[in-house]
């Protein structure tokens, strides 16, 4: 598994339209030194293919292919995170 960091930063949140990709289990290292996992998600936005940390739901490998509205939000040279799937 692959392994991110996750430290707090500002983060901006926005509700979004988009086509999920693909989603894999990660393992993301805290600000604590401790580890969590999460799906790394990877969301078709538009034209370009952003990628969010999700909490570790398979519901989200039945969605690929998908058309979904999402809460998300982005932190500055992180990956951002997918909040909430409205749909």
């Amino acid at each position: 598994m692959k392994v991110f960091e996750l430290f707090n930063r500002e983060e901006e949140t926005f509700f979004a339209t988009g086509k999920v990709i693909f989603a894999e289990k990660v393992i993301v290292k805290t600000s604590l030194n401790s580890f969590i996992i999460r799906y790394k998600v990877d969301i078709l936005l538009g034209e370009e293919v952003e990628s969010f940390l999700f909490y570790p739901d398979d519901k989200i490998k039945s969605l690929i292919g998908s058309h979904i509205q999402i809460l998300i939000s982005y932190r500055e040279n992180q990956l951002g995170n997918l909040l909430h799937i409205f749909s």
